[in-house]
């Protein structure tokens, strides 16, 4: 077992709670296992609280209530030095450091307390993942100011896979991406986890994204679970009236 979400909540900030017809809770009583190599997609319209789920992986935030567990063990029993290089985060827009594409791969490598290895094998590394992303080698150059979107936000995973992380946390990472962008960008994923064997877990509001990514998937509507299984079924053959009006398009996504 990957994550196991034992009774989960976590309450909006007290100054948002401005009233009582404002729901308390961005997630409410969430109990459910995320299993080893399989894909695991959250799924839901805006607002759902897809992101700060995400972000309870590996303690950007914590839980109000409740306990998640990581390998068998409490996820606050770990550094979290050591949780956030094993369980890797790449943001919905990429943040890049000024500089070079390869002074940014330096950086997420002495971020770890570690000594960089021999400059020419460090920069071999550094090309050979960016040829596994499809990044030509010159790009390890490039200043980041002069990237795309989509360019950046390849060379954001490939930071995060730099540490080798067993687990990688993806939050939409294709909502500032064109059609072309997005489909290259999925295409990677599919990739990584065919190729590296990664445990992935990936947000998206996007029906047809999950339908490309696969796996198993949990439908996430107003702060709680409403559904969840291998997201074949989910989208074929959806259990609650809440999903299937999330997979046809009528909440707000």
């Amino acid at each position: 077992m990957l994550f196991q979400f034992r009774h989960v909540s976590k309450k909006k900030p007290v100054e948002t709670q401005k009233s009582s017809t404002v729901r308390e809770y961005i997630l409410h009583d969430l109990l459910f296992n995320i299993n080893a190599h399989v894909p695991q997609l959250i799924l839901g319209p805006s607002g759902s609280g897809k992101t700060t789920l995400l972000r309870l992986c590996n303690r950007l935030t914590d839980p109000d209530s409740g306990e998640i567990l990581f390998r068998g063990q409490a996820l606050t029993a770990y550094d979290v030095i050591e949780l956030r290089t094993r369980i890797g985060y790449v943001a919905q827009v990429p943040v890049m450091l000024d500089g070079s594409v390869l002074s940014n791969f330096k950086y997420a490598i002495q971020k770890l307390n570690k000594n960089l290895p021999n400059g020419e094998e460090f920069e071999e590394e550094c090309k050979e993942l960016l040829r596994f992303l499809n990044l030509p080698e010159p790009f390890l150059y490039y200043e980041t100011d002069r990237l795309s979107v989509g360019e950046k936000q390849r060379v954001a995973l490939a930071r995060t896979l730099l540490r080798k992380p067993e687990v990688i946390l993806l939050d939409e990472p294709t909502s500032a991406l064109d059609r072309t962008s997005t489909f290259r960008f999925l295409e990677t994923i599919n990739k990584l986890r065919d190729e590296m064997n990664l445990n992935m877990i990936m947000v998206t509001h996007s029906i047809d994204q999950a339908k490309i990514l696969g796996g198993n998937g949990i439908v996430l509507v107003g702060g709680s679970v409403v559904e969840q299984g291998p997201v074949a079924e989910i989208m074929n053959n959806p259990q609650t009236e809440i999903t299937k009006q999330f997979i046809e398009g009528m909440l707000d996504n």
